[in-house]
């Protein structure tokens, strides 16, 4: 008598998926942590202002709401969700033209997990929604604002702002409130320009006291803005 698979074709394609994917995870951490090893100690706008984003342009700044880890898990639900629906879309199809799927399907919804998963994975770690970064050669801001589909922000796509920094009125920051968040406390730095603010980046606090690192979070924003004052003031001729 011939034994019985202890899981079956679908059981065994999800274990296989979920492992790859845990490592794929495993291997994005690490490498990020030797990139951010190679580069060495940096200061608060390479850390808190950054939100675990890897940039070539140094002294980038970036709007974000997540965690580097937050993004990660939300790129492995998505991935885990386009590869279910995938591979129930190819045994529909194969079903309505009267065809056995034969796993077909399984292997369909696999590598469209791993490619939304790998996709989304790349996002989370190196393209950032809403960036700023100061160009110093050139003496101006640029400011990118990406589309993004299920919270993934999208390469290609969005709008690029240049700003002059001769054309910059004011740099300041603030405490603003988030309703709905466990904290609803967030910092923001921005520039004023032609009587528009445009925000460069922002962080929320970290830690049970919210109030107390909301205060000091503002401190550091606002020790952020004299650096940028002081750093940007050189390239306007003032």
């Amino acid at each position: 008598m011939q034994d019985r698979p202890l899981l079956d074709d679908n059981t065994r394609s999800a274990l296989h998926f979920m492992l790859g994917a845990v490592l794929l995870l495993v291997l994005i951490r690490l490498v990020v942590g030797a990139v951010a090893w190679t580069m060495g100690p940096v200061d608060a706008s390479e850390t808190i202002w950054r939100h675990g984003y890897v940039l070539q342009q140094p002294g980038t700044l970036v709007v974000a709401n997540w965690t580097l880890n937050e993004r990660l898990s939300w790129g492995l639900l998505v991935g885990i969700a386009s590869g279910s629906l995938a591979a129930l879309l190819a045994w529909s199809l194969a079903r309505a033209a009267n065809r056995t799927p034969n796993g077909f399907h399984l292997t369909i919804g696999r590598w469209i997990g791993y490619l939304v998963l790998g996709y989304a994975s790349l996002a989370a770690v190196a393209i950032p929604e809403r960036s700023a970064t100061p160009l110093g050669a050139d003496a101006r801001w640029e400011l990118m604002a990406r589309s993004s589909a299920l919270r993934i922000p999208l390469i290609g796509t969005g709008r690029l702002h240049r700003i002059a920094f001769a054309a910059v009125d004011d740099y300041g920051a603030d405490l603003r409130t988030r309703p709905g968040a466990s904290c609803d406390r967030f910092v923001r730095v921005w520039l004023v320009a032609h009587r528009d603010t445009a925000v460069l980046c922002s962080a929320s606090p970290t830690g049970p006291d919210c109030d107390r690192n909301g205060t000091v979070l503002l401190e550091q924003a606002r020790s952020l803005v004299g650096a940028l004052e002081a750093d940007l003031s050189g390239n306007t001729g003032l």
